[in-house]
C-alpha cells in the first residue's frame, strides 16, 4: 500500500499477499481485545511470511467491529430480545 489507510479504533489496514488486513498486534493493545477474541473463535487468520506476525482478514474485523460499536455484543453473544 502507498497511503495509510486506518479502519475502526485506528487500526491500520496493510496488505500481505494481495489481501488487506490488520495486524493483530495492533488488537492486542485495545481494551477489549480479549472480548474480540472470544469473537474470533473458528475464524481464520494470516501468518507474517517473514516472522511470527499474525494478521486478522479486514473483512473479519470490520464485521465485528461495527456489531461490537452498533450493539456491545460480538457474534456469539445471544441478542438480549
Amino acid at each position: 500500500m502507498t497511503e495509510c489507510r486506518r479502519i475502526y479504533f485506528g487500526l491500520e489496514v496493510v496488505e500481505l499477499r494481495g489481501t488487506r488486513v490488520v495486524r493483530k498486534a495492533d488488537i492486542q493493545r485495545l481494551p477489549f481485545y480479549e472480548f474480540s477474541e472470544d469473537s474470533a473463535a473458528g475464524s481464520s487468520s494470516l501468518a507474517g511470511k517473514d516472522g511470527p506476525t499474525e494478521f486478522v482478514y479486514l473483512h473479519d474485523w470490520v464485521t465485528f467491529a461495527e456489531l461490537f460499536i452498533q450493539t456491545g455484543r460480538h457474534r456469539y453473544v445471544p441478542d438480549p430480545k
